[in-house]
């Protein structure tokens, strides 16, 4: 009776994880239809000062290439599109009313997130969450890579262009208070908000921001170098003397072992 009842167990259990699985990917793929609308909808942004601006923008953050720059009526707040060819979207809205401070940290936020090669990085926790969508673990680490994923690109954004927390802070307040659209599966674009929840730990992180100079991450770098060498030097010098007496032991054992016996005669 076990042998018939445990196959249909079993098949019962893959059957409902291909059933997720294909879920999962339809979702993506209602995603990427969404992006894909968004896509279609965008005009190329053509202001002076704001391509001036993002070129500025561009070189502080160090990128070889110049990403596009477009706006849409789909989107109500900056959205990052594409990992082969970005594509950064502002609200139209946006781009007619805010003024071009707000606007630069938009910007900023978003080409952060190309620095960071976030979108490509997100492979893993939507794959993962395909695979393995029945593990609550694997949704906390999702939940919590994308909040470690903000907050690092607004530490980026206040480091790079020297933003005053308070009024980077302001901003994204105000880019909450706007934000209508559902966020987008991150393997195919990431918007700047995810919920107010998320954006008060945000902003409760930013007192901790601080720049780091490359002194600085050279000497940590060089530091946990020597301590993993002064821990592994040890290790092989004490594992040496054991391999040699296990060695010596083995081989007594194996001597003693060899020993022929004479009748009546029992070896203790």
């Amino acid at each position: 009776r076990t042998e018939t009842v445990l196959p249909n167990f079993f098949g019962v259990l893959f059957l409902l994880w291909l059933l997720g699985l294909g879920w999962h990917f339809a979702s993506l793929l209602r995603s990427w239809l969404s992006v894909r609308e968004i896509r279609s909808s965008t005009k190329l942004v053509d202001e002076p000062y704001l391509l001036s601006e993002f070129a500025e923008l561009v070189s502080r953050f160090g990128l070889r290439h110049l990403p596009n720059l477009t706006s849409s009526e789909k989107v109500s707040s900056p959205l990052l599109l594409g990992v082969v060819r970005p594509t950064i979207v502002l609200p139209t809205k946006m781009v007619q009313d805010c003024p071009l401070t707000q606007l630069r940290f938009a910007l900023a936020h978003e080409l952060a997130h190309i620095r960071r090669k976030d979108l490509l990085w997100n492979w893993l926790p939507v794959i993962s969450e395909a695979l393995f969508f029945f593990h609550p673990a694997v949704w906390l680490a999702k939940r919590d890579l994308q909040l470690a994923q903000e907050m690092a690109c607004d530490e980026l954004v206040v480091v790079t262009t020297n933003a005053p927390l308070a009024i980077y802070g302001e901003f994204l307040v105000k880019v909450a208070g706007s934000c209508r659209s559902k966020r987008q599966k991150d393997l195919v674009a990431v918007g700047m908000l995810e919920s107010y929840h998320t954006l008060k730990r945000r902003l409760m992180a930013m007192k901790y921001f601080k720049p780091i100079s490359p002194t600085k991450v050279f000497v940590w770098g060089a530091t946990l170098i020597l301590l993993a060498v002064a821990g592994i030097v040890p290790w092989r010098l004490v594992a040496q003397p054991t391999r040699q007496v296990i060695r010596i032991q083995t081989h007594k054992v194996r001597a003693v072992s060899q020993v022929p016996l004479k009748k009546g005669l029992e070896l203790v």
